[in-house]
């Protein structure tokens, strides 16, 4: 049984404050408010991340600490600009001016600079085109690193959450942004955050989206006259962006089996929906078969069949992977395996194995505690050679917090060649493999993992008190 005290589903609330402007903050730091006040229960813990990496907040139950947490975001851009820029482009403008050589952008932009810099007279603008290439550029590069930025810190976040046991989920907080130069970084992030079963859910800060042609592209915001015949190319930049920008969070979101919540002023419900867990869910593993490891993009495309097809149910799942441009380390993905076992909260096989527990305190605030694992031999895949039986055990023990900190954990490796006689015995006591440990007064998540040679693997969980 576990203690309502231990720590088992952990949420972290990710804001991506480069991106994010003041009002986009604010109304999504006060739903986030009244998320943790109502919706998080005793047994899980929050944190508040942003991708600047200001006013971070590592999980915790304390909630006054978590709402002084979300008092203290601001926009943190790292090109902030003081005024209005000349010209003023949008980062998918200078997309498509820089990355596509888009003519039409151009002219749009080149117009803008006549616009801001030559009071409308392109008389006194004889290099305005060239001048708006040039500002395509520094923004497009701009956009570049904050979206590096962006995602390398989303990755952190999921690395922080990969070594915490139980239910783990990410509320991706931001208006989005192109990702198109970081679609490797993207599929990263999914492969880390599939490989360690976090979730990750996008929430669109902007809320419904009310474009106003003409202007900066939504109604906050106002710009430049634009001659009549650009209107339309510009009403349809703005449009497109309003799509390409998001496509990312909903890229993550399908990718980790996550929810994506936009178009909707109703932040409260989007937290609830983002910041919940999913019923029931699925595991679809894909293996391709004569893969070449040279890297390369390969798009996926899933779909229902049949009845199912018929049934309106929506498919959520990759758009894609890179190949590996190596091949895997045996030793390194045994690793891997382990490691993600040790840090699930699920039980596999566990009727296989059990746990028992013994302690002493050494001082008012140390004992010393001895965790044997108990495992029925019967399931072991042994091989024969000669005329042993031959098998290689790993027993992986973990000690996990009440907020789901790792304290200590231990590995142990039994090597088997067993006689027949020898094997028999060992069947009707079965095998015990103890660890022992120092920890303080507290309550604490037990964790065991076992895996053979063959990668038969069997996991339990159960909780030790240790009284002060």
């Amino acid at each position: 049984p576990h203690s309502a005290r231990i720590a088992d589903r952990f949420v972290g609330l990710y804001f991506d404050d480069l991106v994010m402007d003041f009002d986009g903050i604010a109304r999504t730091r006060d739903a986030a408010s009244r998320y943790l006040r109502t919706s998080v229960q005793p047994t899980d813990r929050a944190a508040i991340f942003t991708s600047s990496g200001r006013g971070n907040l590592d999980f915790t139950n304390d909630r006054d600490k978590l709402q002084e947490a979300l008092a203290r975001l601001h926009p943190n851009g790292i090109f902030s600009k003081s005024g209005v820029e000349c010209p003023d482009l949008s980062d998918y403008e200078a997309f498509q001016i820089d990355e596509h050589n888009d003519r039409q952008a151009l002219a749009v932009a080149t117009q803008k600079v006549i616009s801001c810099a030559c009071g409308g007279d392109a008389q006194h603008c004889p290099n305005a085109a060239a001048e708006a290439q040039i500002a395509a550029r520094r923004r497009w590069e701009e956009a570049q690193t904050q979206a590096t930025y962006s995602l390398r810190g989303l990755e952190d976040v999921v690395r922080r959450l990969s070594v915490l046991p139980g239910q783990r989920s990410i509320v991706f907080i931001s208006p989005g942004f192109i990702s198109e130069s970081q679609l490797e970084m993207v599929s990263e992030v999914i492969d880390r955050a599939v490989r360690a079963g976090v979730v990750v859910n996008g929430l669109d800060s902007r809320g419904l989206y009310a474009l106003v042609p003409g202007g900066g592209g939504d109604a906050s915001q106002t710009g430049p006259a634009i001659p009549a015949q650009l209107q339309g190319v510009l009403t349809q930049m703005q449009t497109a962006a309003a799509q390409v920008d998001t496509e990312v969070l909903a890229e993550l979101a399908d990718g980790t089996g996550g929810t994506f919540f936009q178009n909707n002023n109703d932040f409260d419900a989007g937290f609830r929906s983002a910041g919940g867990l999913a019923e029931f869910s699925y595991v679809l593993v894909f293996s391709p078969s004569e893969l070449k490891r040279n890297g390369k993009y390969h798009k996926l495309s899933v779909r229902l069949e049949g009845e199912a097809g018929r049934s309106g149910f929506r498919i959520q799942a990759r758009r894609g992977y890179f190949a590996p441009s190596a091949a895997v380390d045996s030793s390194q993905a045994l690793k891997e395996e382990l490691s993600e076992a040790v840090y699930s909260r699920d039980e596999l096989n566990s009727s296989r194995l059990r746990l028992g527990e013994r302690f002493f305190k050494s001082g008012p605030m140390e004992a010393r505690v001895t965790i044997v694992a108990h495992l029925d031999p019967q399931w072991l895949s042994f091989r024969i050679e000669a005329d042993r039986h031959v098998d290689d055990v790993t027993f992986v023990t973990a000690i996990f917090d009440s907020n789901g900190n790792l304290v200590q954990g231990l590995q142990k490796t039994v090597d088997m060649h067993l006689r027949d006689a020898t094997l028999e015995r060992m069947r009707a006591t079965g095998l015990a493999v103890a660890s022992d440990f120092k920890i303080a007064p507290g309550t604490y998540l037990v964790r065991a993992v076992v895996r053979d040679a063959g990668g038969m693997i069997s996991t339990t969980n159960d909780t030790i008190e240790i009284p002060y």
